[in-house]
């Protein structure tokens, strides 16, 4: 047993499962596990023979497909990367919020990021997620909204239009956010 984990009997009937002693250990177990995986996605996108099948699955080739999805099962951390439609969308109001200034990016993605791990719970499902990642976007899409509100309008009935536009970016991430404290209130204890 590692010197920085603990271990609980849960009593009586078995084992409630390993429960960790330093926050610091299971970030750095963390960290190593998305390393691995980093190099293993690597090593794979480097040979070329998995390139011609990703390629080949792109296109539409049955079989190919076959081997990519033995790939993703293999492991399963990487299809959460490759397609994390949230993650996409997220990036694409970073550069509207931004204007594409790179250093600004990197300071509202951090921002984001932090609003979601904020929201984020060990426990949560792949249902309370996709309802986090939805909220973050929100987030992003009414930070537009605001700094839109703050430029001069160059016509008339812009402004009305642009606190209209904030406001239901406002009222989505509201109800988003009491879904969220919805779904986690229906979760039967466990």
């Amino acid at each position: 047993m590692d010197a920085d984990r603990t271990t609980t009997d849960g009593g009586p009937g078995g084992g409630a499962g390993r429960q960790e002693a330093d926050p610091e250990a299971r970030k750095r177990r963390a960290n190593a596990k998305r390393a691995a995986t980093r190099h293993a996605w690597k090593m794979h996108i480097r040979d070329e023979n998995f390139r011609k099948v990703m390629a080949s699955a792109r296109a539409g080739g049955l079989h190919p497909l076959t081997d990519v999805t033995r790939f993703l099962d293999r492991y399963p951390e990487l299809w959460d990367r490759i397609d994390d439609a949230s993650r996409h969308v997220r990036g694409a109001w970073v550069g509207a919020v931004t204007g594409g200034d790179n250093v600004r990016g990197l300071a509202v993605t951090r921002e984001v990021d932090a609003f979601a791990a904020g929201l984020t719970r060990a426990d949560d499902g792949p249902e309370e997620r996709l309802v986090i990642g939805q909220a973050a976007t929100l987030w992003l899409a009414e930070r537009h909204a605001a700094r839109a509100n703050a430029e001069e309008a160059d016509a008339p009935g812009v402004t009305t239009a642009r606190w209209k536009r904030w406001e239901a970016y406002q009222r989505m991430l509201d109800r988003a956010l009491r879904r969220l404290a919805a779904m986690r209130a229906a979760r039967p204890e466990k």
